[in-house]
C-alpha cells in the first residue's frame, strides 16, 4: 500500500501482532521490517538500537538526441543506466549526510565527471534532472536478516547498503523460508540482530545468493 507511513509496531505479550500506519492498522501472524534506513526508528521503542543509518545517494539524469548507451555500464563505483524515453541515469554518490535529501553542486559535478570518464561522448548531453535518496548502511557493511530478539514473530531484512535491489529476490526467498519453515538454504546466523561486527570474505553478497 503506497503512501502509508508505518508509525509503530503493535506488540502484545512479547509478540508482534501488526503495524499501525498513517492510514490504518494491519494485523498479521508475522511482520518483516524491510524499510531500509528507517528500520531503527521502529525498533527503538522496543529497546533495540539497530546500527543502521542512511547513506545519501545523489543521482543525475541526462537527456540528449542519442547517447548511444544501450546497456548498464559500471566503473569505479559509478554507473550509467539507459532508461525508457531516452534519459540516462547516472549514479551515484555515497555520503553520510543523515536524512538530508539535498542535491549539492559538488555531488552533481562528481557524477557528471564520472559519466564523462566512462563515455566521453556524453559531454554534449543536457541535464534533465537530479534527485537524492537513501541507502541503508550498517556498521560492518552487512545486512541484518533474521528474527528480532525478545519479540516473537518479528523479523528484519534491512541494511543491504548498495545491494538491496540486487538481492531483493534472494532476501525474500530466505525470509519466507525462515518464517514458514524455520530453516533456510543459507545460514543466516552471521546476519542476525545483535551480532558483533564481522568481516565476510568478499563479495559478501555471494553468501546470500547461494540459495
Amino acid at each position: 500500500h503506497e503512501n502509508e507511513n508505518v508509525q509503530r509496531l503493535l506488540v502484545k505479550d512479547g509478540r508482534v501482532t501488526g503495524v499501525r500506519t498513517s492510514v490504518r492498522t494491519y494485523e498479521g501472524d508475522a511482520v518483516v521490517l524491510a524499510n531500509g534506513a528507517w528500520a531503527p526508528e521502529l525498533l527503538k521503542p522496543l529497546g533495540f538500537d539497530l546500527p543502521v543509518f542512511p547513506l545519501r545517494g545523489q543521482v543525475l539524469l541526462l537527456q540528449g538526441p542519442s547517447h548511444g548507451v544501450r546497456h548498464i555500464l559500471f566503473a569505479s563505483g559509478y554507473y550509467l543506466v539507459p532508461r525508457r524515453g531516452g534519459e540516462l541515469y547516472v549514479g551515484s554518490t555515497l555520503e553520510k549526510a543523515g536524512f538530508d535529501r539535498s542535491v549539492t553542486p559538488e555531488g552533481i559535478a562528481t557524477l557528471a565527471n564520472a559519466a564523462r570518464r566512462m563515455a566521453p561522448g556524453l559531454s554534449s548531453l543536457r541535464v534533465s534532472g537530479y534527485f537524492a535518496g537513501f541507502r541503508p548502511g550498517s556498521v560492518d557493511g552487512h545486512p541484518f536478516l533474521g528474527p528480532v530478539p525478545r519479540v516473537r514473530d518479528l523479523y528484519i531484512a534491512a541494511g543491504h547498503h548498495t545491494h538491496g535491489h540486487l538481492l531483493s529476490a534472494a532476501t525474500g526467498h530466505l525470509m519466507a523460508q525462515l518464517i514458514l519453515d524455520g530453516k533456510t538454504d543459507v545460514d543466516l546466523a552471521p546476519f542476525f540482530v545483535g551480532r558483533e561486527p564481522y568481516e565476510l570474505q568478499p563479495p559478501w553478497w555471494s553468501k546470500l545468493a547461494q540459495g
